[in-house]
């Protein structure tokens, strides 16, 4: 088992720090531990040994990593494993070569503190954990050909889309177009009717006023009228 301890950058201030130069790089250790640096990142290669860190380190650890690798004795399901601070990856491998085959679980884990991992790693060992999430689980969703006929479908209906739009834009247009003769045409129809109207009232008192209205005949009543409408 290979493990790990990532240290906080604030470990350098912790009174068991030292880093002396070196040509080669700084030489530096933690409580007579040597430390390493890998991108930036500080870290002790633990012992597998050391069940847990000690105290005075513990604020300093930002995670432990860790990997391992267990004989496939037994069916082991493939994918992501979580417990309390742990997350574990396993993948089935071979770590033989061309004449002799090794099957193993191959085992990639991420921890807060180590208690975590020898947990996890006895849980899958002794298989009574399941993962998390099965990389054996059946595969869903759709393939490239069926993603790219989908999108070609998709752009004909935005096509035809696009074109019963502008049918319906045009149907309106006209719409609005008659509605509006019909509007006008009716506004002239008022009109014409209150004229006709005032000029049959204007007829009626000029009749009134001649003192003819009583006494007039239905034919010179009707030109009357005709000729008021006419002009």
């Amino acid at each position: 088992m290979s493990i790990n301890v990532y240290l906080k950058d604030s470990v350098r201030e912790f009174g068991g720090f030292k880093s002396q130069p070196h040509p080669d790089g700084d030489l530096t250790s933690i409580n007579g531990m040597h430390v390493f640096a890998n991108a930036g990142r500080l870290y002790l290669v633990w012992d597998v040994n050391h069940n847990s860190i000690p105290d005075d380190l513990k604020d300093f650890v930002e995670e432990i990593s860790c990997h391992e690798s267990i004989p496939r004795m037994s069916h082991r399901e493939s994918g992501v494993y979580l417990y309390e601070s742990a997350r574990c990856e396993l993948v089935p491998e071979d770590e033989g070569n061309s004449k002799h085959s090794k099957p193993v679980y191959r085992l990639k884990i991420t921890a807060k503190n180590m208690e975590d991992i020898h947990a996890i790693v006895h849980k899958v060992k002794v298989g009574s954990i399941l993962p998390d999430e099965s990389y054996e689980s059946k595969q869903s969703g759709m393939s490239r050909a069926e993603l790219e006929h989908a999108l070609h479908d998709a752009q004909a209906d935005l096509i035809s889309t696009r074109v019963r739009l502008g049918n319906v834009e045009t149907y309106w247009r006209h719409a609005e177009d008659e509605f509006s003769k019909l509007l006008a045409r009716h506004d002239i129809l008022k009109k014409y009717a209150v004229m006709t109207f005032d000029r049959i009232s204007e007829l009626a008192n000029n009749l009134a006023a001649d003192d003819g209205w009583p006494f007039c005949s239905k034919k010179k009543m009707v030109e009357a009228i005709r000729k008021a409408l006419s002009s």
